[in-house]
């Protein structure tokens, strides 16, 4: 169960992954993709598949794992787009709601770190 929000990175990955993963498969992108230990503690990563209307959500606790299945009745979920060297990053919890939460047919913008462009370098992205 997710308790304080602040003390939690969200990291999301934006390149389609094969949604059958379950943790295991997941944690294994998060090591071998993301370059990222997939035990440490009060971690969220996102992935979403090639249809666009699921996506999962891996949360990492201090003692286990929980993974979510998100998926839209209609339409689907945004994808946003940034840098093509930055095929992940750090986002805010905030934007975590509206990942998990918003269409395609609404107008949302969330902030993007990319981990290759040190502190500097969050981007707003605007989808319209």
């Amino acid at each position: 169960m997710i308790t304080s929000l602040s003390e939690y990175r969200v990291y999301l990955y934006r390149p389609r992954v094969d949604l059958r993963k379950d943790i295991n498969g997941l944690c294994g992108i998060v090591r071998s993709e993301m370059g990222l230990d997939p035990m440490a503690p009060k971690c969220i990563y996102i992935f979403g598949g090639t249809s666009g209307r699921v996506r999962k959500v891996l949360v990492r606790e201090r003692n286990r794992f929980e993974l979510v299945k998100v998926r839209l009745d209609a339409g689907r979920f945004f994808r946003p787009e940034v840098r093509e060297d930055a095929p992940w990053g750090t986002i805010r919890w905030e934007d975590l709601v509206i990942l998990t939460g918003s269409s395609a047919q609404e107008s949302i913008s969330i902030e993007f770190d990319a981990p290759s462009c040190g502190a500097d370098a969050v981007e707003s992205i605007e989808i319209l």
